[in-house]
């Protein structure tokens, strides 16, 4: 139509040589690739500083991507859930070997109401064999093996 304003078709850059994507199309791919590369980081060592410099991107560029993107929040959130769970099965790993400031410290943490400072909501336990290991932890300090 003559005489009307319209918003400018986004030109075709050339990936590869079969196919074209949009520039825009290919920030968000890299955007994804970045977050990715975040959340496998965080998963291992679980800082946001780590999970930041191993997808090259700054600390407040990821900490913007959890407040203002709810499906990466939500993969976040996932990504935390299992650190936790690899610290606390590691934890649980040197309790059982006889590590005795271990066990205070499992115990004062996930059993504040009988061996903590001040109460705090624990988070949810996953995984079957992290559920048992903890189910024998609660075992142990209720018969006060733990102290």
């Amino acid at each position: 139509m003559l005489g009307t304003a319209s918003a400018p078709a986004q030109a075709p850059i050339f990936r590869g040589f079969l196919f074209a994507v949009t520039k825009k199309q290919q920030n968000e791919h890299d955007q994804r690739d970045r977050q990715d590369r975040f959340l496998e980081a965080y998963e291992r060592v679980g800082t946001i500083s780590a999970g930041a410099r191993a997808a090259g991107v700054d600390r407040r560029t990821a900490k913007r991507w959890i407040e203002r993107d709810a499906a990466f929040r939500e993969r976040f959130e996932e990504a935390q859930a299992k650190f936790k769970d690899y610290v606390k099965e590691h934890l649980i790993e040197q309790a059982e070997r006889g590590n005795g400031p271990t066990w205070r410290f499992i115990a004062k943490h996930e059993l504040p109401e009988v061996y903590g400072d001040e109460p705090r909501q624990s988070a949810p336990k996953r995984g079957q064999e992290a559920d048992a290991k903890w189910e024998e932890l609660e075992r142990a300090a209720e018969s006060d093996d733990v102290a």
